[in-house]
């Protein structure tokens, strides 16, 4: 999962297991600066740099290297009955176990295996006019990245690969897995274009699947106005997609609120998490330096969309904690959102910005709605797009970034 640490915006918060489609919120908090006072940067590099300078992960930044480990342009078999070399490049790897700069880190299945289902992917595209790699992908392009704090280079193909392994299950629809290459492609195309390595987390061991549906589509980049387009992506939207601007401050064109139509029928549409009336103390009175009133039914006052308490697709705009609009820390104003709550003072506690909160005889209950940072292509969405909407990996990712085109 994409998490930037050098000035542009996280592609994605969560992760997928490959196999038990796990979201990590660790990787998430990890991924995300904290929603601090720094509205007037006018773009997302701006807006990361501030965050970067003044808020609580900058300690965890300083520990990212300038490191860089050149992977193998190899393609390795995939011994079936091997899966403990899989493990080889986690995210979070310790320095014991890091590679070394001549080692192989690509676990991308064989030629042949790789051809079967490279064919069959073909076979089935759905819009034939839709453009679709038939040759092999070219080995000599290259993109670099952070693994763990370490910097890596590595063959394109291999790295695509392993980043759509990391967020996508094999069982997701192949038109899905499409619409991700292409977005983790352009995704590393454009930071790598701004001189951005970006932080991602990836799968050494690449399903036969994942590697034939990446190839399928292997190069194709979506576009906005002739540049790279920055398609980041989440692991659910909750009904709507979130404008950038109204998460980064930095209004693109093609991050603008879409409905995510089939959102509903997703794990994480409508989640109950619980908290003690001691533990919410705790938890805001040690993020803020409120002491709250012993009047806990006031402690979370949501407010009208005219009052910026709602933002587009329902997601929570400003909120007040105890009749408090704002708080002071490090010296700054910050001022109180969904966001802010879900991730300074929650600290991702929450699936999601877009909540509402219930109070009742000692116990909050938040109710939330998707996963993630809401912006770009819902990850589950995309699947049930595929699956209940008929969609392909194009009419996917034109509906999540409206005004791009692929090529």
């Amino acid at each position: 999962m994409v998490k930037n640490v050098d000035g542009t915006a996280p592609a994605m918060e969560t992760m997928v297991d490959s196999t038990e489609m796990d979201y990590s919120s660790a990787n998430e908090t990890e991924c995300l600066g904290k929603a601090d006072a720094s509205q007037s940067a006018e773009t997302t590099a701006e807006v990361f740099e501030k965050y970067i300078e003044t808020s609580w992960w900058k300690a965890n930044l300083e520990a990212y290297t300038n490191t860089e480990i050149s992977t193998s342009a190899t393609t390795a078999a995939v011994a079936s009955t091997s899966p403990a070399t899989s493990k080889a490049t986690t995210k979070g790897t310790s320095a014991a176990t890091k590679p070394s700069a001549t080692a192989t880190t690509s676990l991308v299945p064989t030629t042949a295996a790789v051809a079967a289902v490279t064919s069959n992917v073909s076979a089935t595209t759905s819009v034939a006019t839709n453009p679709v790699v038939t040759t092999s992908p070219a080995t000599d392009e290259k993109f670099s990245y952070v693994v763990g704090g370490t910097k890596y280079r590595g063959n394109a193909y291999d790295v695509v690969c392993q980043i759509v392994s990391a967020e996508m299950s094999s069982d997701f629809n192949q038109e899905a897995i499409k619409a991700q290459a292409i977005a983790t492609y352009s995704y590393l195309k454009y930071s790598n274009q701004k001189g951005v390595s970006p932080s991602v987390s990836v799968k050494t061991s690449v399903p036969t699947k994942i590697a034939g549906t990446v190839k399928s589509v292997f190069g194709l980049t979506a576009y906005y106005n002739g540049s790279a387009a920055q398609t980041v992506y989440c692991a659910s939207t909750g009904g709507y997609t979130l404008a950038a601007r109204n998460v980064w401050n930095s209004d693109i064109p093609y991050l603008q609120s879409v409905v995510s139509e089939y959102d509903s029928f997703d794990r994480y549409y409508g989640i109950n998490k619980t908290f003690t009336e001691a533990e919410v103390r705790s938890i805001v009175e040690k993020a803020t330096g409120f002491t709250l009133s012993n009047d806990p039914a006031n402690w979370f006052t949501p407010l009208s969309a005219e009052e910026g308490g709602v933002l587009d697709g329902g997601y929570v705009g400003k909120m007040l904690i105890d009749g408090n609009s704002s708080y002071v820390k490090n010296g700054s104003t910050v001022q109180i959102t969904g966001r802010v709550i879900r991730e300074n003072i929650f600290g991702f506690r929450l699936n999601s910005a877009k909540f509402t909160v219930t109070y009742n005889n000692g116990t909050f209950t938040f109710k939330t709605y998707g996963y993630g940072h809401g912006v770009g292509m819902s990850q589950l969405g995309s699947n049930l797009y595929a699956t209940k909407g008929g969609y392909d990996y194009m009419q996917i990712l034109q509906h999540y970034y409206p005004g791009i085109t692929v090529s």
